[in-house]
């Protein structure tokens, strides 16, 4: 606990010290049977950070035989948590109706359309780096992230933040607007 109170400290929030981590970690509870203190999302955030983990990851039970309670009358299992939290399926237990499937796909498309394009992205800096930018792959993989740039202005999400470079090779794509 000191190393990531230190850390915490290091990145930017003294404020969460040793004992407030101890006591985020253990849940004490008061007089009253209620917890002394709730985490904060940005807490979680921050101490994701500085443990260098996602932070679906200090959200549930990665496991499948850990249990996360949701409200005292809904439980999910570590897997089916980790799956809702990475925005990829609504857990059975919610016995959601399969209208609320297709609602929660719609809702993670930009979050796909995202990862494409950060993947894509990151191909283009790895041909690049290897010294193959000049390649059909390089060319159609500047055109996929175009591809992906397009939907994601169609979706109104802002684009992510493109080093110079490929802004340039973007835009000097035949097929980028």
């Amino acid at each position: 606990m000191d190393q990531l109170a230190a850390r915490c400290a290091e990145i930017g929030a003294p404020e969460l010290t040793k004992s407030v981590i101890h006591t985020i970690e253990t849940g004490r509870r008061d007089s009253a049977g209620e917890r002394r203190r709730d985490i904060t999302v940005d807490e979680l955030l921050i101490l994701a950070a500085a443990l260098d983990a996602p932070p679906p990851y200090l959200l549930a039970p990665l496991t499948g035989d850990g249990i996360l309670a949701i409200t005292p009358s809904l439980e999910v299992d570590g897997l089916g948590a980790s799956r809702w939290l990475c925005g990829e399926k609504i857990p059975v237990a919610f016995g959601a109706p399969a209208r609320a499937e297709i609602a929660f796909r719609r809702a993670r498309r930009p979050l796909d359309v995202l990862q494409r394009a950060w993947m894509a992205a990151d191909a283009l800096s790895t041909l690049r780096e290897a010294g193959k930018k000049d390649t059909g792959d390089y060319r159609v993989m500047l055109s996929a992230l175009a591809g992906h740039l397009d939907e994601l202005d169609g979706l109104s999400v802002p684009a992510p933040a493109l080093p110079s470079w490929l802004t340039e090779d973007l835009r000097g794509a035949p097929d980028w607007n």
